[in-house]
């Protein structure tokens, strides 16, 4: 679509914000749809309250598929969704899908999971969880036994990497020095190519006039797999005493890139002389989780990721947040990458944060929040303050054409206080930009809501974008510099407005309602405007990307996906400057030694500002 049919399609949208200019605080305005459209959410609305006692243990998608696989229509007037349907990826009774089953995980019920054609992915007693590739038509026997809760889709994972087009930079093997800089050291050789985040983050000052590599000190990468990892180590690209977790290489699994190839490299060009490891964060949330204990079960004092999971609640630490909290208490370093959704600073962001309004009833669902869609977008999610897996309040999410004729797309799961304050839609086909988005109460109390999308902007949006891991207290959240963001050619960040965040980046705040165990923060206030719940610095800092890459496909490497692992290496760095240091101590002087960059103080969107190796290790030195 051309910029001047998106212009006046936003034109035709301004009925729902009540601003007087783009960069005022908007309110929603009550949706223009029609009778059809309405029609279509009431008897949702009925449907839902009919669900029988097995129906409200399946996930909406799913049963909005088996509906379609058994012939029904949805109801009356509204024969079936197809963007649920190829959200499961069949509609035949005996094609597979890949599940979550929530519930009491034992011999028996892995017995008949495989009894019914499946084959089980991953169980763990411990996290009451089991994922499973099944066929649908076994999804309402599943969920009938008393053993199982719930079975839903399970989340899925995205990158943080973005890869552009743009030619190779000639960056010398043994990396660029700045003249007048004596060497006392030799400069280490890394392969074909070194990422120029060396220079930019005095990666190689610390090299050449400290003689401080990394040695030591071993970091894991945890990202989507390592398909090119032996290439790489073949060229010195990657340390030849690399180590991949055995069975968690990701390799040839669906959607995979050799990110953590990429990755890997870029920890080694910093740190030459620490040990990479790596496993994967691809198989599923809850193996996410274990590979982090994993890994630093293998001894990596510093670990990094980049890879989130949708949908997740950025109003509590979920499964791999908590992961992160518990290496964090034995002394480990976790980084993660902030993530690309955009920012409100740039004009990028796909999010909005705020407390319900009332926005009219639908018999007696209450519109709580509208708001549309400018850029094409593919999945949508809403999440209330409240605790995971004991969300009482029952939320649901509609979206519908430009027109607000007919319903596109739409999560509308039982909230009854066992489930997750989540629901997410509109995440396998693209969303047309001016699609319509509904957040609407069935029942229950107002709680704060954030509105996300993947790829996407919101007409109505607000800072706050970043959640999952990396908005966990006890992770440091990376968001993304251009390594030539100043235009000045491979030289070291100078901080300030020549160095800005990445338009892509995504920004903080974070507002969380809750502890890691679902404990309120401020109990009986769980709204915005209230001031409930805390504010957590996220991102904390910001690091370089657009480098150069070896790793085919990634050359130049964009994202957080590659900020954050320029930022793992220097805390490698200074770990092995002085080894003694504790994780809070090096922690800390990553933060005192970063360079402002955006906002004056501590910012919403790069935290305390760009990470630099040099000062960071003759601090830790000191």
């Amino acid at each position: 679509m051309r910029l001047g049919k998106i212009a006046s399609l936003i034109a035709g949208m301004l009925w729902m914000i009540g601003a007087t200019s783009w960069g005022q605080a908007a309110k929603a305005k009550a949706p223009q749809l029609s009778a059809g459209a309405r029609q279509q959410l009431r008897e949702l609305l009925l449907a839902k309250q009919n669900r029988t006692f097995v129906e409200r243990k399946i996930g909406s998608d799913l049963g909005m598929a088996l509906k379609a696989a058994h012939g029904q229509r949805l109801t009356p007037s509204l024969d079936k969704l197809d963007r649920p349907i190829a959200r499961v990826g069949t509609n035949r009774l005996n094609g597979m899908v890949t599940v979550s089953i929530r519930g009491v995980v034992s011999p028996d019920l892995l017995s008949a999971v495989r009894a019914s054609g499946g084959t089980v992915q991953y169980s763990s007693a411990l996290r009451r969880t089991v994922r499973a590739r099944v066929p649908l038509g076994a999804v309402e026997r599943l969920a009938a036994r008393t053993d199982v809760a719930r079975i839903h889709l399970p989340p899925a994972p995205h990158h943080n990497g973005i890869r552009m087009p743009g030619q190779l930079s000639q960056l010398p093997a043994l990396g660029l020095i700045r003249p007048g800089v004596s060497l006392a050291f030799p400069v280490p050789r890394t392969g074909l190519l070194a990422t120029q985040g060396v220079i930019s983050h005095q990666a190689r000052n610390v090299h050449t006039q400290l003689g401080i590599l990394g040695a030591g000190v071993k970091v894991g990468v945890l990202s989507d797999s390592v398909d090119f990892l032996d290439a790489l180590i073949d060229t010195g690209d990657i340390g030849a005493d690399a180590v991949v977790l055995p069975g968690q290489s990701g390799n040839g699994e669906p959607g995979t890139a050799s990110e953590g190839t990429a990755m890997m490299e870029i920890v080694h060009d910093m740190a030459p002389g620490a040990q990479t490891y790596f496993a994967t964060a691809w198989l599923g949330i809850e193996s996410f989780a274990d590979n982090i204990k994993a890994l630093r079960d293998a001894g990596c004092q510093v670990i990094v990721d980049d890879v989130v999971y949708f949908p997740q609640t950025p109003f509590q630490d979920g499964i791999v947040g908590k992961a992160v909290n518990d290496v964090a208490s034995t002394g480990s370093l976790y980084f993660s990458a902030a993530g690309n959704l955009g920012n409100l600073t740039w004009g990028t962001s796909g999010t909005w944060e705020g407390d319900p309004e009332d926005l009219g009833t639908l018999d007696p669902w209450i519109i709580v929040h509208a708001n549309v869609l400018v850029a094409q977008g593919s999945m949508v999610t809403l999440a209330w303050a409240d605790p995971l897996g004991g969300s009482a309040n029952d939320y649901d999410l509609a979206i519908f054409d430009p027109t607000g004729t007919f319903l596109v797309d739409g999560s509308f799961d039982v909230q009854d206080g066992t489930q997750d304050p989540l629901e997410a839609a509109g995440y396998t086909v693209a969303l047309d930009p001016g699609s319509i988005i509904l957040a609407l109460k069935y029942a229950g109390a107002d709680r704060a809501m954030n509105l996300n999308t993947i790829g996407g902007s919101l007409l109505l949006n607000t800072s706050g974008a970043i959640f999952g891991q990396a908005a966990s207290e006890n992770a440091m959240a990376a968001a993304a510099v251009n390594w030539n963001s100043a235009r000045r050619g491979t030289r070291p960040f100078t901080g300030g407005a020549p160095n800005p965040t990445e338009v892509f980046s995504s920004d903080g705040f974070r507002r969380v309602f809750y502890q890691p165990n679902g404990t309120p923060i401020t109990p009986g206030n769980f709204l915005f405007a209230t001031g409930g719940g805390r504010t957590l610095v996220k991102p904390d800092i910001a690091a370089a990307d657009g480098a150069v890459s070896v790793t085919p496909g990634f050359s130049p490497f964009f994202g957080t996906s590659a900020a954050a692992p320029h930022a793992a290496a220097i805390a490698a760095l200074v770990k092995s400057a002085k080894p003694s240091l504790t994780r809070a101590q090096i922690r800390q002087i990553m933060l005192d030694t970063a360079l402002n960059n955006m906002a004056p103080g501590v910012d919403r969107d790069s935290g305390k500002g760009i990470v630099m190796a040099l000062p960071a290790v003759q601090k830790a030195l000191q």
